[in-house]
């Protein structure tokens, strides 16, 4: 069983851009990964907007796993 969730969310980025770290726990392993996304107005849009940035980073780092292992 695994788990995702905020760890620290850094308005202080300037720019409108927010820094939000995500914690990936896994049965196996434990990473951190930072998040830059634009300020969407709100803590919880700010998270939610991480979570589709999140989601296409992982996208993209599986094909390349994939195309590493042929």
């Amino acid at each position: 069983m695994g788990l995702i969730r905020v760890r620290k969310i850094d308005y202080t980025t300037g720019g409108g851009d927010v820094l939000i770290d995500m914690e990936i726990s896994t049965a196996s392993s434990q990473i951190t990964v930072p998040v830059h996304v634009e300020d969407q107005g709100s803590a919880g849009n700010n998270e939610r907007e991480a979570f589709l940035e999140l989601q296409k980073i992982l996208e993209e780092a599986l094909e390349l796993v994939r195309h590493q292992l042929g």
